[in-house]
C-alpha cells in the first residue's frame, strides 16, 4: 500500500531466533545505492523521531536521529544523537552484524522504472490539487455546520443603551423591553449541499485519473454480478492492477530468492532457521514462477457455465475429455490431470435406470 501511494518502499527482513521477521521503511527515509546490474548494494535508513521517554528542560519530548546501514556483508546500527536544527549529527556505532551473504537483506519495491530516479510513480502524483480541493471544501463545510449547531443570537428593535441593559432571567429567558426582538442567525446550509455535489464531481475526477473505480454499492447490490461483468465494470482498475503486477513480481521473486538463500546459508552455518532441512539436501533449482489469483473470483454461476461449455464440447467430440479436465483442473483443485483421468476411468458405472 505504501509503495503504490508514494511510488516506492524498502522491505527489510532478517533471521531472529529461528524465524523470519520483516519491516518496511518509507522511501522518504531510505537512501538506496544500486550496482550496475540493478541489484541493491547498500541501503541507509535515516530519519528523526520523537523520544517520548526523554524530555528537555522545558518538558518537551526530545527529537533524536535514527540510522541503520544495510550492506551486502554487514548491518550497522548507530546510536541516537539528539536532533538540532541546522547541525549534522555525529553517529557512533552501537552494534554491527557481519553476515557475509553477498546481498542486502531486503528489497527495494517500486511501481515502475523511472529515468534518473530510484523511485517509482506514485498513484497520488496527479491528484494532489484535487486532494487539496477536497480538504478545503470539507473544512469550509465543517465550519458552516458547526456555526449552525451553535448559532449567534441577534437582537433587533432596540437601541444600544437598551442592549446594554438586557437581562436574562432565572427562567432562561431574555427581558428585551417593549419592542425588542431576538432570534438566532442560522444559515440555510445551501452552500454545504452545493459543496457536497462538487466533492462528488471531484471524487469522480480522482477516480478517472487514478483508475481506482469505486462503484455505488446501492446500485449493484441487488443483482449478482459474474466475474467477467465485474471485470468490465472495473476495467480501468483491472488494467492498473495488471500493470502493477509486473514490477511487483520482479521484486517479489528477488525477495523470495534472497530469503531462500539466507535460510540455506544460515542452516549450513548451524543457525536456527524457520524450516527443517534434511541433512545433505540441496535444491534442484532456484527458479520459480509467481501465479497471481484472478482479480475477481468467479461465481458458482460462472463455474456452472464453464462446466456446461466443456461438457458440450466433449460430447460433440470437439475436444478430448483430457483437454476438458485440464481446462477445469484449477477450478476443482486438481493437481495431477493424468491421475484424475485414471480415477474417472476406474469409477463404477452407475445405472441411471435403477434395478429391475
Amino acid at each position: 500500500r505504501r509503495m503504490i501511494n508514494s511510488g516506492s518502499v524498502f522491505l527489510r527482513y532478517w533471521l531472529e531466533a529461528g524465524t523470519l521477521k520483516t519491516e518496511w521503511y518509507s522511501a522518504k527515509f531510505s537512501y538506496p545505492v544500486f550496482q550496475p546490474n540493478g541489484e541493491l548494494q547498500q541501503v541507509t535508513i535515516k530519519y528523526v523521531w520523537t523520544d517520548e521517554n526523554d524530555k528537555d528542560n522545558y518538558g518537551n519530548f526530545k527529537k533524536k536521529w535514527f540510522k541503520l546501514d544495510l550492506t551486502m556483508d554487514r548491518e550497522i546500527l548507530y546510536d541516537n544523537p539528539e536532533y538540532k536544527q541546522g547541525e549534522e549529527p555525529e553517529f557512533t556505532v552501537v552494534s554491527e552484524v557481519v553476515h557475509d551473504l553477498g546481498f542486502v537483506q531486503g528489497e527495494w519495491f517500486k511501481t515502475c522504472d523511472m529515468p534518473n530516479s530510484v523511485d517509482g510513480y506514485a498513484i497520488v502524483a496527479d491528484i494532489m490539487e484535487f486532494i487539496d480541493e477536497v480538504n478545503y471544501s470539507i473544512s469550509q463545510s465543517s465550519t458552516a455546520v458547526s456555526f449552525n449547531q451553535d448559532p449567534q443570537l441577534t437582537f433587533s428593535g432596540m437601541t444600544e443603551d437598551e442592549l446594554n441593559d438586557v437581562v436574562r432571567s432565572a427562567m432562561k429567558s431574555w427581558n428585551l423591553g417593549l419592542k425588542g426582538k431576538a432570534e438566532f442567525l442560522e444559515a440555510g446550509l445551501e452552500g454545504v449541499a452545493k459543496a457536497m455535489e462538487l466533492r462528488d464531481k471531484v471524487r469522480l475526477n480522482i477516480q478517472d485519473i487514478t483508475r481506482i473505480v469505486l462503484l455505488d454499492p446501492d446500485k449493484i447490490i441487488g443483482s449478482a454480478q459474474s466475474a467477467k461483468a465485474m471485470e468490465i465494470l472495473h476495467g480501468p482498475l483491472k488494467d492498473l492492477v495488471d500493470e502493477l503486477r509486473m514490477p511487483m513480481e520482479i521484486c517479489l521473486k528477488k525477495l523470495i530468492m534472497k530469503m531462500s538463500l539466507t535460510i540455506l546459508i544460515a542452516d549450513s552455518r548451524g543457525i536456527p532457521v524457520p524450516i527443517e532441512i534434511p541433512a545433505g539436501w540441496k535444491p534442484q533449482t532456484l527458479d520459480f514462477e509467481i501465479e497471481w489469483p484472478p482479480i475477481f473470483q468467479q461465481t458458482m454461476e460462472d463455474l456452472q457455465k464453464k462446466v456446461q461449455v466443456v461438457a458440450a464440447a466433449t460430447s460433440a467430440n470437439l475436444i478430448s475429455r483430457e483437454s476438458g479436465t485440464r481446462y477445469l483442473a484449477k477450478d476443482f483443485n486438481i493437481d495431477n490431470v493424468e491421475e484424475e483421468l485414471a480415477k474417472i476411468a476406474d469409477q463404477p458405472v452407475i445405472n441411471p435406470f435403477g434395478g429391475f
